[in-house]
Parts: C-alpha cells; sequence; structure tokens
C-alpha cells in the first residue's frame, strides 16, 4: 500500500490507529463509515482499496481524515480495484474508440441485458 510522503501512514492505517484507541470493533466502525463490515475489513486489511463510500463515510466522520482523503484520492485517481480487464466499465470506455457516444452506447446495451 502506497505510503504518504516522508514515510508518514498511510490513510488505512490511520484509520485502524483511530479504531484501536478509540476500541472500536469492526462492526462499529463500520456502522461509523456507513457501510458493511465486511466492507471495511476488505479495506482496513489492504485487499481491496477504499472506495466511495469508505472515503466518504470518513470525510464525514473524521474530518481531521480529510486532507488524508484529498491526498489519496489525488495519488490513486488512476488506480481501480479490479484490473481493466476484469473490469467492465473500464474495458467498455478503452473499447469504446469511436468516443464518448459509442462507450454509452455500449453501457446502456449493457444495463438492459
Amino acid at each position: 500500500m502506497q505510503r504518504l510522503g516522508g514515510g508518514t501512514q498511510t490513510l488505512v492505517d490511520k484509520l485502524r490507529a483511530i479504531q484501536l484507541r478509540e476500541q472500536a470493533s469492526d462492526k462499529g466502525m463500520a456502522q461509523r463509515l456507513g457501510c458493511s463490515r465486511q466492507l471495511y475489513q476488505m479495506a482496513r486489511s489492504g485487499k481491496i482499496p477504499p472506495g466511495n463510500k469508505i472515503l466518504k463515510g470518513i470525510s464525514a466522520t473524521f474530518p481531521e481524515l480529510q486532507q488524508d482523503v484529498i491526498y489519496f484520492l489525488a495519488n490513486n485517481a488512476d488506480k481501480s480495484s479490479r484490473p481493466a480487464t476484469r473490469n467492465p466499465l473500464v474495458a467498455l470506455f478503452f473499447k469504446a474508440q469511436g468516443g464518448l457516444k459509442r462507450f454509452f452506447v455500449e453501457l446502456l446495451g449493457r444495463i438492459r441485458k
């Protein structure tokens, strides 16, 4: 997992430290962030990067971490939780070389199936 500048903690490490300090369970932290326990555990353990739902919850619940959320987004904007070959939306976007119109037409076709 990518470290913040100067060897400081990652966003997830800071969230874990808050959890330990407050002696909160995974379920309790997940409820505070507005996500499922499983989603929180996967992000906390590094199996998946924090997604929009978790990042939104962190910003709302822990205002002191908002700068870290912005830094995380700035440094991880081009990363997906799944490779492009397995992410149908990204694969569609790259496949649709003819422009946005073709991309959205193909996307609507997949949604209707």
